[in-house]
């Protein structure tokens, strides 16, 4: 087993110093409107606006179980789950791409959300016909080649 130094040596060589550099000057929240994203979650209880790097990277059972009553949905990942899951105030949509080969984003306009998966599930050549020819938020359709597919499921 590698020590943490080790381990961030191998990753520096990896991916290289500049692209290192380049992921630590990112901001670890976002706020658009009514929706606060963050990698873990938040500290219930504490402003928006205090919240702790550590715990906007790190925390899990605290956010998880925690009240999230407020003005702002959460929209984070790190907590694995089996299809995006959505929660009064909270948005999860962590679907363990790493492992399950699916990678699940969330699509937001006013009122309207929207999810979008992808899996190596195997496509027939047909159904790419068939998909693109159907509106972006009915059902399913296939898109980026025939390994991949895209589900729409639109939710308001």
């Amino acid at each position: 087993k590698l020590n943490a130094s080790e381990r961030g040596t191998v990753l520096q060589n990896a991916v290289g110093a500049d692209t290192l550099d380049w992921l630590h000057s990112l901001p670890v929240l976002y706020r658009s409107g009514d929706y606060f994203f963050c990698h873990a979650g938040i500290r219930p209880g504490v402003p928006l606006n205090k919240q702790r790097r550590e715990d906007l990277l790190w925390i899990r059972n605290d956010f998880l179980l925690g009240d999230l009553s407020g003005p702002s949905v959460i929209v984070h990942g790190h907590s694995e789950v089996d299809r995006h899951e959505v929660r009064p105030n909270c948005i999860n949509v962590d679907t363990a791409a790493y492992r399950s080969g699916e990678l699940t984003a969330v699509g937001l306009q006013g009122p309207f959300r929207w999810f979008i998966s992808t899996s190596q599930e195997e496509l027939h050549p047909g159904h790419l016909n068939d998909a693109s020819r159907k509106a972006p938020t009915s059902g399913s359709y296939a898109c980026a080649g025939r390994r991949w597919r895209a589900a729409y499921n639109l939710e308001r």
